[in-house]
C-alpha cells in the first residue's frame, strides 16, 4: 500500500497531483492534475498531453522529431506512448 501512497502529492489541502506507473515504480514521467489540462494525463511537469505525444508518434513521426518539437525528452515520448498503450489495453 506504500508503493502506491508515495505516487500522490499531497499539499496541505490535500492531494493535488498523482503519478501513475507506466513501467516502472520509480518513474515520475506522466502526471495526472486537475490543474493541468483539465485533468488529463501529461508529460510531468509540462501541459503536453500523453495523448498527444502518442497520436504523433503513431502518425509516423519519430521520438526524436516528436521530442525536439514539444521541447521534451526522448525518455518522456516513450514513456507517454507507454502510458496511451497501457491505458488503451486497460480501458479494451
Amino acid at each position: 500500500l506504500e508503493s502506491p501512497l508515495r505516487r500522490i502529492e499531497r499539499d496541505a489541502t490535500g492531494p493535488i497531483r498523482f503519478f501513475p506507473v507506466v513501467v516502472s515504480d520509480v518513474d515520475r514521467l506522466v502526471a495526472v492534475d486537475p490543474r493541468v489540462a483539465f485533468g488529463h494525463p501529461v508529460v510531468a511537469g509540462t501541459r503536453v498531453r500523453t495523448e498527444v505525444v502518442a497520436g504523433r508518434v503513431k502518425a509516423g513521426d519519430t521520438v526524436e522529431g516528436v521530442a525536439k518539437d514539444l521541447g521534451v525528452t526522448r525518455e518522456q515520448v516513450e514513456q507517454a506512448v507507454a502510458f496511451e498503450q497501457r491505458a488503451k489495453r486497460t480501458a479494451a
